[in-house]
């Protein structure tokens, strides 16, 4: 690797920081990719997903390789759903009523439907 290249990838990556630190990731093609979030905190809240109608909701993704070549493509369907992530809950209530999906799919990727997902 020449020593241009290597100066571009610590330039790109001390940039990259606190886009990174805040929640996102970094793909450097060759050397690897990143990715993360701090978090929040939800507190005293309420939080309602309610009455909600969904049809034909199709997502797809995978992953191939081989030979030192590979692809990705993440897909995630979240249809009348709440998705917290890296963060905490506290004292707070979370509703998801009255909600209609019909014909999800999901091809190799996440479908989350009329849920919460915490993690």
């Amino acid at each position: 690797m020449s020593k241009f290249s290597m100066i571009t990838i610590v330039v790109v990556s001390l940039f990259s920081a606190t886009a990174f630190a805040a929640g996102g990731g970094i793909d450097i093609p060759g050397i690897g990719s990143a990715t993360g979030t701090t978090g929040s905190e939800v507190t005293d809240s309420k939080i309602n997903v309610m009455n909600n109608k969904s049809t034909g909701v199709t997502v797809g993704g995978g992953k191939i390789g081989g030979a030192g070549l590979s692809a990705e493509m993440k897909s995630a369907a979240n249809v009348n759903s709440v998705v917290i992530s890296s963060s905490k809950v506290k004292s707070s209530t979370i509703n998801v009523i009255g909600n209609e999906s019909n014909d999800v799919n999901a091809y190799g990727g996440t479908a989350n439907v009329n849920s919460v997902s915490i993690n």
